[in-house]
This record gives C-alpha cells, sequence and structure tokens, in this order.
C-alpha cells in the first residue's frame, strides 16, 4: 500500500510537501515514572499503535527517494504550530477537540485538516516566514529587517 501511494503521488506530482514526521517523538511512552504516573496509559498505548501501523517514516522515506527518480522533489516543513496557526490571517488559536478550525480573530470556520494542509504549503512556499518580516531605516540610514510581532507571533 504504502509503494503504490509513494508511486502515485511521485508521478503525479513535481513538489510535494509534507510535515516531517518524528514518528519516535510521537510514540513515546505515557507510562511516566513512580513518582508521577502517566495519565491515559491505555489509550497512548493504542494511538502509539496505529502510529506505527500508519508507518510514516517508511512513507517518507519512499517519497523522499521517489520523487527525484521522477524529476520532484520533496519539500519537508517543521510540524510546530500549523494545525494551530490561522491559514487566513495567520492568528494563533486552540484548535481544541472539533473538527472544524474555528479563528477567534478573523472568524474563518474551516476543516482543521485543511487549515493545516494550507499552512504546510504556506511554509513550503516560504510565505509565511518571509511576510513576518519588515524592513525599516535605522537612525544611520541603514535597511534593518526586523520581526513582526502582531497576528504572527509565536506563542510562548
Amino acid at each position: 500500500m504504502t509503494h503504490k501511494a509513494t508511486t502515485s503521488i511521485a508521478r503525479r506530482y513535481r513538489v510535494v510537501a509534507i510535515e516531517d514526521p518524528k514518528p519516535k517523538n510521537m510514540t513515546r511512552s505515557a507510562a511516566g515514572s513512580v513518582e508521577q504516573p502517566g495519565k491515559n496509559v491505555r489509550q497512548k498505548a493504542g494511538l502509539n499503535r496505529v502510529l506505527l501501523d500508519a508507518n510514516l517514516g517508511e512513507f517518507r522515506r519512499q517519497l523522499a527517494y521517489k520523487l527525484p527518480l521522477n524529476g520532484g522533489r520533496l519539500v519537508l516543513v517543521d510540524p510546530a504550530f500549523t494545525s494551530r496557526r490561522c491559514s487566513a490571517c495567520g492568528s494563533f488559536n486552540d484548535p481544541g477537540s472539533s473538527e472544524l478550525y474555528e479563528c477567534a480573530a478573523c472568524g474563518l470556520i474551516i476543516d482543521r485538516d485543511v487549515n493545516a494542509a494550507r499552512n504546510v504549503l504556506a511554509l513550503a512556499r516560504g510565505e509565511i516566514d518571509a511576510a513576518s518580516w519588515t524592513e525599516s531605516k535605522n537612525a544611520r540610514g541603514e535597511v534593518v529587517r526586523r520581526r513582526v510581532f502582531g497576528r504572527r507571533r509565536l506563542p510562548q
């Protein structure tokens, strides 16, 4: 199944942007320690099984070698905040457990996965990073680039 899907993607698209999966981090144990036992350990174990069955690392590896063979390239995007950033205005919201993403700043209501996919594409194109900088002149007349801390500010 993985081979068929990655071959189809590699033949159909020239540039593929995906979040860089980190299966090792995603499947860490929730058992905790003796002093601080973990919560929902059984549920986390079930989720770990599903994530390992999905074989995200292998999917990424196969895309990485099949795309160049077909004249394409793979763009890996840092997955941090892709599901929390509004794809329309760039503000950050907590998506919660709902399947819909609702932006408190601009009122956008969209499927949560579609919102994240739009953010991944914008990050791959460099649109978000480029839009979060501004140029101005200092007292000596030199051009200075500064980070914009408005809507696009990263949460602490």
